[in-house]
């Protein structure tokens, strides 16, 4: 009998399956680490559009009847829907503030919001805390 030398066909199928699978593998972790990345950097973008509102409903002040709105922003990596309300407290010195960001992601969506609550201070009651009258 004649000895072989080399590699046979069946152990080059068998490290082509290995090596694809690996392979397979890695691509598909490239992608979950994407779609992470991608997912972080538009929740971030919404964070960022949250507070730049939250932020403006502050230094505007007093409000004696609700007020809501809303507007849609073009982001870097998609569209953000911001809507907000403002709801006064008529039992306390603070009105309520909320700040909500929703866009799609692959058919659903996602939500960040924010809640806060700012100290009633209308031109009046501004002029009598710097006299030092209420």
């Amino acid at each position: 009998m004649r000895k072989q030398s080399g590699i046979s066909l069946i152990e080059q199928l068998i490290t082509i399956v290995v090596t694809s699978i690996a392979v397979l593998g890695v691509a598909k972790f490239q992608t979950t680490m994407f779609d992470a990345e991608l997912n972080s950097k538009q929740r971030a973008e919404a964070i960022s559009l949250a507070q730049q509102k939250l932020e403006t409903l502050r230094s505007t002040g007093y409000v004696a009847e609700p007020v809501t709105g809303q507007d849609a922003t073009q982001g870097m990596t998609t569209k953000f829907l911001r809507s907000w309300t403002v709801t006064p407290d008529t039992t306390s010195m603070y009105d309520t503030l909320s700040v909500t960001v929703t866009w799609s992601v692959r058919g659903s969506d996602s939500i960040v919001n924010f809640n806060s609550r700012v100290a009633k201070v209308s031109q009046t009651n501004s002029a009598l805390l710097m006299l030092g009258q209420l």
